[in-house]
């Protein structure tokens, strides 16, 4: 995905020019080539880059099982890519509290401005059938959904939407 996009930078540089685009939000934090290639192009770009997870560490996972070579690689690469994009952000959206120290402290680079926004999917099971098959009938297992939209300390608009589980 990363490489396709890489092999699109003119067009990706060409639409921002003509469209005079002003924030460019990227997937994934293996895009950090081409958000260094904007940043250099274009520095008042804003970039707002997401963070599905700290792809580094979620690299060596996947990779645990293949070919050395291929690892090396593709660990290499995803590191050189994932620190240009905390190089050249504006604003990180993490996951979790969790990925965002750890890409902190792997990077040794401080992360001043960033939002954490969780992925909460509904729960579309019986909810009733679910509380007894872990035994939590009774208990003071709840849910409860908060939601509130606000512009952020960055001046971005945020959505938040979270899931607490006491």
């Amino acid at each position: 995905y990363a490489e396709q996009m890489e092999l699109n930078i003119k067009s990706i540089i060409n639409t921002i020019k003509q469209k005079e685009i002003e924030i460019v939000i990227l997937q994934n934090s293996r895009l950090g080539n081409i958000s260094e290639k904007i940043k250099k192009c274009f520095p008042k770009v804003k970039i707002i880059q997401n963070f599905d997870n700290f792809e580094y560490e979620f690299s060596k996972m996947f990779t645990k099982n293949m070919n050395i070579v291929v690892k090396i690689i593709e660990v290499y690469n995803v590191k050189k890519s994932e620190k240009k994009a905390i190089e050249s952000m504006d604003l990180g959206i993490f996951l979790t509290e969790k990925d965002r120290k750890g890409v902190e402290n792997f990077y040794n680079k401080k992360i001043q401005n960033y939002e954490i926004v969780p992925i909460i999917y509904d729960n579309i099971f019986n909810r009733k059938k679910i509380i007894e098959k872990k035994g939590l009938k009774g208990s003071r297992y709840q849910k409860s959904v908060c939601g509130r939209t606000q512009e952020s300390r960055h001046g971005f608009h945020s959505f938040r939407h979270s899931i607490c589980l006491p």
